[in-house]
């Protein structure tokens, strides 16, 4: 029985050694998974946030503007409002369509805010 034990001395080790990785690779998965998500979270609550303003603000001055500066203050880490690109702002239909062929574009230059003044 003693001999046999000796045998399996490092078995544990030689285990955890080869489980190890993937362990850490699942880990690490289910982390950037969550940043993917978050991320995701952001930008969709931001570009809903910005629809409600717009339809409570309809066709008054400014609000155009109150929309990205909306935009800009709810996307937050790990989104960054500096990756932001371009917002269109346009009428829509209930299936997100456009409505009529009027549409106001910003494309990202430095920031996406305006001046009302």
């Amino acid at each position: 029985m003693l001999f046999r034990r000796r045998e399996e001395l490092g078995q544990a080790l030689v285990e955890f050694a080869l489980v190890l990785p993937l362990l850490l690779l699942l880990i690490l998965g289910v982390i950037e998974f969550s940043f993917v998500w978050n991320s995701r979270n952001t930008v969709q609550f931001a570009s809903r946030d910005g629809s409600m303003l717009a339809a409570e603000g309809g066709s008054l001055t400014g609000t155009d503007c109150l929309v990205l500066q909306r935009i800009e203050r709810d996307v937050v880490s790990p989104a960054r409002a500096i990756r932001i690109q371009q917002v269109l702002i346009y009428w829509a239909d209930k299936n997100g369509g456009q409505i009529g062929s009027f549409k106001n574009i910003y494309d990202r230059s430095g920031s996406t805010t305006c001046d009302l003044g």
